[in-house]
């Protein structure tokens, strides 16, 4: 209801791939990014519908687990965007 959403997936360099998602919205606070990622927490607290605060706790669990990263990045003209990097297989040693 915020607006519009860009999903953007890049090749940065061979072995990598890099998925961005960004949201118009109103972003977060300043004072709530730190525990962005941490469990049960709510950086849009005390709006309707929130959700349990475990959505990006369990993507970083995955995102890690797959050897990657995952951050947020909160540009100049608003909104948030989170960025995820994963290696691709072509970087994967033979077992």
């Amino acid at each position: 209801p915020e607006g519009p959403v860009d999903i953007e997936l890049t090749v940065p360099e061979p072995g990598v791939a890099r998925l961005s998602v960004l949201e118009h919205g109103e972003g977060i606070p300043p004072e709530r990014r730190r525990q962005l990622f941490s469990r049960f927490y709510q950086a849009q607290g005390g709006r309707p519908f929130a959700g349990l605060g475990l959505g990006l706790y369990y993507c970083r669990a995955i995102v890690e687990l797959h050897g990657g990263t995952i951050e947020a990045e909160f540009p100049p003209e608003g909104g948030t965007r989170i960025v995820v990097t994963l290696p691709t297989l072509a970087s994967a040693e033979p077992a």
